[in-house]
């Protein structure tokens, strides 16, 4: 973990000035601790890596539990290149492994950084190019969501999907009106009418079901 940091720290040295410097700077701080302490924080159920590092290819065949990456793989580019790994332990998707691309902002944490499922699902809030519709992604976004608030976003939409609110109207017509069928389609048992999802609660006010 010190390693990673002196790394980052060196990473950060190279950029120069301006605000790509500024980004790099906070993204040094927080990168580093969420991988040490995304894993424990929920449970095992999110990872986060560098896209480049091999342990974060989105191959089913690979290991449950990837380590972390090596301090030789931290630099100022793929600082703001990451793969999310979600394993959620209930919901309709326990037991899979959900891999999100996330592309940091140029200018974060005041521009809007970009996700995208890099695993094929079957998804209210997931369409076929992989899109994600998460509130806090797009209208209730802030400068106050911040990576550590993305990667709890993307588990709890695995965890409660919002079919009242789809990307894929498919997908959500058929949970709501034809939940059997969904299920058929996951694989997995599905309640035949599922719950209304509980708010999330995020720093800076921002609320989602």
């Amino acid at each position: 973990m010190n390693l990673l940091r002196q790394r980052a720290k060196q990473a950060s040295g190279s950029t120069g000035s301006g605000g790509g410097s500024a980004a790099v700077r906070l993204l040094m701080r927080e990168v580093p601790t969420l991988i040490e302490s995304l894993p424990a924080m929920s449970e095992g159920q999110l990872t986060l890596t560098f896209a480049e590092d091999p342990n974060s290819h989105p191959s089913p065949s690979s290991s449950p539990r990837s380590p972390s990456p090596s301090s030789s793989s931290l630099s100022s580019n793929n600082l703001f290149h990451l793969h999310l790994v979600v394993r959620p332990r209930s919901g309709l998707w326990a037991g899979g492994r959900f891999v999100f691309r996330v592309e940091v902002a140029p200018d974060y944490p005041f521009g809007r950084s970009a996700v995208k499922c890099l695993t094929p699902v079957y998804h209210p809030n997931i369409n076929d190019e992989g899109s994600v519709c998460l509130n806090i992604l797009r209208e209730d976004f802030s400068p106050a969501i911040h990576i550590e608030q993305m990667c709890q976003g993307m588990l709890f939409l695995m965890l409660h999907p919002n079919a009242e609110s789809p990307l894929n109207d498919l997908a959500a017509r058929e949970m709501l009106d034809a939940p059997d069928l969904f299920a058929a389609r996951e694989g997995r048992p599905l309640r035949r009418h599922p719950p209304r999802t509980p708010l999330l609660e995020l720093p800076g006010g921002v609320t989602r079901r």
